[in-house]
């Protein structure tokens, strides 16, 4: 979404095919800007290759700007890239 100076992105799909690769369990996250200042963003991955930790730490939910229930991811790290149990996301449109 954009109005002027001020721009909005909303991840609204699914997870991507087969095991999901280089998805992120970051459903619902917003990036947001205003002119040339980033608001919100996404932080990326960190690493592909280095130290495991921080680099489930980046790609998970609590590295990007969307909803966490009880600390939780909301998918699990199944390897560097692999996921397990992906949330189901559908979306809809509304007439105004």
């Amino acid at each position: 979404m954009t109005c002027g100076d001020y721009s909005c992105i909303m991840d609204a799909g699914p997870f991507g095919a087969y095991r999901s690769g280089h998805s992120h369990p970051d459903t619902l996250s917003v990036v947001a800007r205003s002119k040339e200042s980033e608001i919100l963003i996404d932080a990326g991955t960190f690493t592909y290759i280095s130290d495991a930790g921080w680099r489930n730490f980046f790609r998970g939910t609590a590295a990007h700007n969307t909803i966490r229930v009880g600390e939780r991811d909301q998918a699990e790290a199944a390897a560097p890239f692999a996921w397990r149990n992906p949330p189901s996301v559908a979306t809809s449109t509304m007439d105004f």
